[in-house]
């Protein structure tokens, strides 16, 4: 599980140690191919890393992309309280690593340095997010 928390550009400033310690809050989860890991409209409490297959996200069961292994879905859940915004399907058998809401919270008391790496993670997915979506949100709002 270190090894594959070392490619995860979220947690690239996470040095040994702190992945070490990160990874002990981390649950395993396997799905058969068509299972979904979550639906649109579900309440967001985990953090999805996927270590093995691909998932599908689809919104309102169209496909909008696709996930692998080192690529991470549901960061802001755990520090935003929401719904998901997509469905997430196997497109294979699928495995995952799991952080809930509550691990992090726990992860945060007990391990604070490696919870505020995890947290300015999240921040910096955020915020490329928010960057990425700008040219879109100003010809919405243009009408162009």
């Amino acid at each position: 599980m270190k090894d594959l928390l070392a490619k995860v550009e979220l947690l690239k400033d996470l040095g040994g140690d702190a992945r070490e310690q990160l990874a002990e809050h981390f649950e395993e989860r396997r799905l058969d191919q068509g299972r979904a890991l979550f639906r649109m409209h579900d309440e967001a409490e985990e953090l999805y890393l996927v270590a093995e297959g691909q998932l599908r996200l689809e919104l309102s069961g169209e496909p909008v992309g696709t996930l692998g292994p080192g690529d991470v879905v549901g960061a802001a859940s755990l520090v935003v309280i929401g719904r998901r915004e997509c469905s997430a399907i196997a497109q294979t058998p699928v495995r995952v690593l799991t952080l809930t809401r509550e691990s992090y919270l726990r992860l945060r008391l007990e391990q604070p340095q490696v919870a505020l790496v995890l947290q300015e993670g999240i921040l910096r997915e955020l915020a490329h997010v928010v960057r990425a979506s700008l040219p879109e949100f100003v010809r919405i709002t243009d009408g162009t």
